[in-house]
């Protein structure tokens, strides 16, 4: 479902390359100083313009209204020994020197991207303890990892390796409960994220996110978080994941998700809340400390977008931020990050449209190969996606023009 056809009346005698005219900003969701997609992809999409659903009051009523913003992560400190981790970790890596291993893929083999991946002899993977690994491997069951899902990010060329349901060769067992013996890595998917283009999933595959998102780009993390004074970017340019249950999913989904669950809500996987820019909204925003409003301030432009099936209104972030090396860098202050996001409700968030609209054009007639100017909105964050029919005659490809 890659929605941006844009179809307007025939003008009679017109072929003609168009141009779209959109307002669109420069910056995107950056790791070490490298862009994570680039500024045309949808999860770097500015929607603080975008407009209200005409189903979001039934969405968040849905959803309920005092429902409040959980910040799905905590801290990371091996002083805090076997407490498990609280949030995705990622690892840095550099793949032009790091060796890269075979992993077997259990559960999703047809839709996954089966390649081996330079995983550090150190890798972080969710559900892991504070000061080491956690060995009783995925699962839900007591004290295994969950999720497990094991994020790499490779400096050197810029590429993401994801995986949901890692297991470790010496973990004692796979996600679906089956005894690990045969000491090698397993995992129920893999999808590798080539963050220097516009990379998606093929319609209708998964990725380690159920919706076949990409799970690095949506992170909360402290090194955008923090402010510029605290060693942080100070903004976070970059739409943030989350989770609702699903009696709130339905069972379809928008782009650029690209997977669909046994759901039996109204709101399709990639859809976008948006954090009110209202002044009851910003009020509420000026009372949090420095990192809670840097977070506010990106979901009033970027939103958070509909990734998983989980805990309602649930944001994922990861406690620490890495270095070049692998090492932890920047942590979150927990008491400003869980006094101010935990006082945002659902009610304070809308529903919205991102399906592309035309408001006005340059021109009703002309001679054929006239350029053409059209107005609108939501033509950003399309990655190039982007088709112009005069009836059923396509225009050239479109330019994109800032506003």
């Amino acid at each position: 479902m890659r929605p941006f056809k844009l179809h307007i009346k025939q003008l009679a005698g017109w072929v003609l390359c168009a141009a779209v005219m959109v307002a669109v900003r420069s910056a995107s969701g950056q790791l070490l100083g490298q862009n994570l997609f680039p500024s045309n992809n949808p999860w770097n999409q500015d929607i603080d313009s975008a407009p209200v659903a005409t189903n979001s009051a039934s969405i968040i009523s849905a959803i309920g209204g005092s429902t409040k913003i959980h910040p799905d992560w905590g801290t990371d400190s091996s002083t805090n020994g076997a407490s498990p981790l609280y949030g995705i970790p990622y690892n840095v890596v550099h793949g032009n020197s790091t060796p890269k291993t075979g992993v077997i893929i259990d559960d999703y083999p047809s839709e996954s991207d089966i390649v081996p991946a330079p995983i550090p002899t150190n890798a972080v993977i969710e559900g892991d303890f504070e000061n080491g690994p956690n060995t009783n491997g995925p699962g839900y069951n007591a004290n295994q990892r969950g999720d497990s899902h094991l994020i790499i990010w490779d400096e050197d060329n810029n590429v993401g390796y994801e995986f949901y349901g890692a297991a470790r060769p010496g973990d004692t067992n796979t996600l679906d409960e089956t005894p690990h013996t045969d000491g090698k890595w397993h995992a129920a998917q893999e999808t590798v994220w080539n963050y220097n283009t516009n990379d998606f999933r093929p319609l209708g595959y998964t990725s380690a996110d159920a919706a076949g998102l990409p799970i690095l780009a949506g992170l909360v993390r402290p090194d955008e978080g923090l402010p510029v004074s605290q060693g942080g970017r100070g903004a976070i340019n970059h739409a943030l994941r989350m989770t609702l249950p699903s009696s709130i999913v339905s069972h379809q989904y928008i782009y650029p998700a690209s997977h669909i669950v046994s759901a039996t809500g109204h709101l399709p996987f990639g859809s976008r809340l948006r954090l009110k820019n209202s002044s009851t909204v910003n009020a509420l925003i000026a009372t949090m400390g420095p990192e809670s409003q840097i977070v506010a301030h990106a979901m009033q432009h970027y939103g958070l977008i509909l990734a998983d099936i989980g805990s309602s209104m649930y944001v994922t972030g990861t406690s620490a931020a890495i270095n070049p090396t692998n090492g932890i860098s920047l942590v979150w202050d927990m008491n400003d990050i869980l006094n101010g996001l935990r006082q945002i409700a659902a009610s304070n968030f809308d529903v919205v449209n991102l399906a592309p609209a035309v408001t006005n054009l340059s021109q009703s007639s002309g001679p054929t190969g006239t350029s053409l100017i059209i107005g609108g909105y939501n033509f950003s964050g399309a990655a190039g996606h982007i088709s112009v029919f005069f009836g059923t005659n396509s225009a050239p490809a479109p330019n994109v023009c800032s506003s």
